[in-house]
């Protein structure tokens, strides 16, 4: 599956940041999903102690790129088929940190496996300078910081959602990348949260656990499932990618934004592949050829490790197919025969290039990518489940192996940061 997307980089960002903000404008939700350099290897239970490991991982790794995607409702009336209809646009912004930060191995290998390119970041990343806090934030800041200062005031003055999907680490990412230095204190960053944006936060692995009683959460996981049961519920559809400000009609100014092409086209043949496509394509190859060394006659040739947790320890050598469609199809209780399931897997697993700088996998891993599903699985818990059920999870931020989510609301026991206040200041003077 892909889908069509506008890859932001320092090469274009200038240029797109109006356009860019004039689709955010008319959006009712956004969506967030980050690419990162470190997470935390194990979860303290205790809130503030979580939250004092975590922001010294985000302080010293950096954020690589993240994925934003404009949720807007559709404003063609509905049919008679009663689907809620949605109209998506997926932007990726590749980012390049410009202060020296620290790396987690797994994490950079995980991410090299799934195609992320890590000289392209370096080459034509839009640059950005982490956590500066104490800069003028007038006309003098960089441009990925005067950007989000405009991110800000959208989307506070048209008080739109934000959506994540187990989102406390991408939200601290954008916090500390593009905001401000995170706060010493958890209670002062939520109270930041509620005051920079007003339109409040979804989280999807909470809607999907507490709403949907889901015991199964992860994103490919809970995405799929909806995309499954969404059809009789929405109609999504994804609107194409935007040109340059300064020429419109010159779709060939940006980077090429393809889909994944089909077996029977003949511009396939004859695309030139760059760099940054090819790691892509030896990513997907080594999916297809770990895919084929699976046995496909029973349901033992899945990895329970991956089912369940959507990650596996052996990676992309693990002998069990990792095929979330076929997972999907199990869990659902739909049959299908041996050569059936062995035809169908050769099918999703693409014999031709893709060009994944400008398309999107299920099967890889992009931030772009992760946007939409988060997105998709947004719209669909809104228009599947009881509107009570749905308003209970506002402002609720799913916490790994605790029962409790973080709650973004106002508190009489903390106020908002020194770096709030200035922000602030400059936005809503």
């Amino acid at each position: 599956m892909s889908v069509t997307y506008t890859e932001v980089t320092n090469d274009n960002f200038e240029r797109l940041i109006g356009p860019i903000l004039q689709v955010l404008g008319e959006g009712d939700y956004v969506a967030f999903d980050c690419e990162f350099s470190g997470f935390a290897p194990k979860v303290t239970k205790h809130m503030d102690q979580r939250y004092a490991e975590l922001s010294q991982i985000v302080r010293t790794h950096t954020l690589f790129s993240f994925g934003l995607t404009v949720v807007s409702s559709s404003k063609k009336k509905n049919k008679d088929d009663g689907r809620t209809r949605y109209n998506m646009t997926n932007f990726e912004f590749v980012a390049a940190n410009t202060a020296t930060f620290q790396a987690n191995p797994s994490n950079l290998r995980f991410l090299a496996e799934n195609g992320l390119d890590f000289g392209r970041i370096f080459r034509i990343g839009i640059p950005f300078q982490a956590g500066d806090d104490t800069i003028d934030y007038a006309a003098r800041a960089e441009p990925m910081r005067r950007f989000w200062r405009a991110i800000l005031k959208t989307l506070h003055d048209k008080r739109i959602p934000v959506i994540v999907h187990n989102g406390l680490l991408d939200i601290m990412y954008l916090y500390q990348s593009f905001i401000a230095n995170l706060p010493t204190r958890l209670a002062t960053l939520v109270a930041d949260l509620v005051q920079l944006f007003p339109g409040g936060f979804y989280d999807t692995k909470f809607l999907a656990t507490d709403g949907a009683n889901e015991h199964i959460s992860y994103l490919s996981y809970v995405f799929t499932k909806c995309k499954r049961l969404g059809a009789q519920h929405l109609k999504v559809k994804i609107k194409p990618p935007i040109a340059p400000a300064s020429d419109n009609a010159a779709i060939q100014a940006l980077p090429p934004l393809l889909t994944t092409p089909s077996p029977n086209s003949a511009d396939t043949a004859a695309t030139a592949l760059t760099p940054s496509q090819k790691r892509r394509q030896r990513a997907a190859d080594n999916v297809q050829n770990q895919s084929k060394k699976a046995k496909k006659d029973d349901d033992d040739d899945i990895c329970a490790q991956y089912a369940r947790h959507g990650h596996c320890g052996n990676g992309r050598t693990c002998v069990k197919s990792h095929d979330i469609e076929r997972i999907m199809d199990r869990d659902l209780g739909i049959t299908i025969d041996a050569k059936s399931v062995k035809a169908k897997d050769t099918a999703r697993m693409p014999e031709l290039p893709l060009l994944a700088a400008h398309a999107s996998s299920a099967y890889l891993h992009s931030a772009h990518y992760d946007a939409y599903m988060t997105a998709y699985a947004f719209c669909y818990f809104k228009s599947a489940l009881p509107a009570e059920t749905f308003n209970e999870c506002f402002n609720k931020i799913n916490l790994m192996r605790l029962d409790v989510p973080l709650r973004i609301a106002p508190s009489h026991f903390a106020s908002t940061s020194t770096a709030c206040k200035q922000i602030s200041a400059s936005l809503w003077p």
